[in-house]
């Protein structure tokens, strides 16, 4: 068997340990590619996190600003239909005051006690030239002449004249001072009104005006 010079051994050797590097370099290199992957493995998993999280508060922003818009939007109905009620019923309560006056305005005897009491209170303060204007009266037939001619004769004496007017209830005019009251339906309707809806507005809402 034929010995091994010294040069073949030093090429083995050579031949070895370039085998040996070349494993450990590979392994090097498999351990920081994994390394690396593993990196960029935590980072993708990362960004896909905060990304997730963004995605969700902006989802929940939305969903809480579409809640406050709905309850907004509620309210606002909610106070427009009260206020739309409060209107109507304040209306409605006009109108039956108004039916109540009107039906008032129609009854003879309430109509002289009011040209009576108006002429007595002329009379206490001295006042002079006062006509007073009867409006007309439901179911005509002469009734409102009726009336004027019951009670004229006994005013004419004190300076206090009656005619007739086109409102239904009465105005009193003071000739001399160019001055006219109107007690008429509509007048009569909206001083009540203005009277007494404090107190009706107050029974409404629950509160003190």
């Amino acid at each position: 068997m034929a010995e091994k010079s010294p040069i073949s051994e030093n090429v083995q050797a050579l031949i070895d340990k370039l085998h040996f590097e070349g494993v450990k370099a590979g392994s090097e290199d498999a351990r920081l590619i994994v390394q690396k992957a593993k990196q960029e493995a935590a980072k993708i998993i990362d960004d896909a996190q905060k990304e997730a999280d963004r995605l969700r508060a902006e989802a929940h922003a939305m969903i809480e600003k579409e809640k406050s818009a709905s309850q907004a939007a509620f309210k606002t109905s909610l106070r427009d239909s009260v206020l739309t009620l409060k209107t109507q019923l304040f209306l409605q309560f006009k109108n039956q005051l108004q039916k109540q006056i009107s039906t008032q305005m129609d009854d003879e005897k309430f109509l002289e006690t009011l040209i009576l009491t108006i002429a007595k209170a002329a009379i206490s303060e001295e006042a002079q030239n006062i006509n007073i204007l009867v409006g007309e009266i439901k179911d005509y037939e002469n009734r409102r002449d009726r009336l004027i001619e019951a009670i004229a004769s006994k005013m004419l004496e004190d300076g206090i004249a009656l005619g007739t007017g086109r409102d239904k209830g009465i105005k009193i005019k003071l000739i001399d001072q160019e001055v006219e009251v109107d007690l008429s339906e509509e007048a009569l309707t909206e001083l009540i009104y203005q009277l007494i809806i404090p107190r009706y507005r107050e029974l409404f809402e629950g509160v003190k005006s």
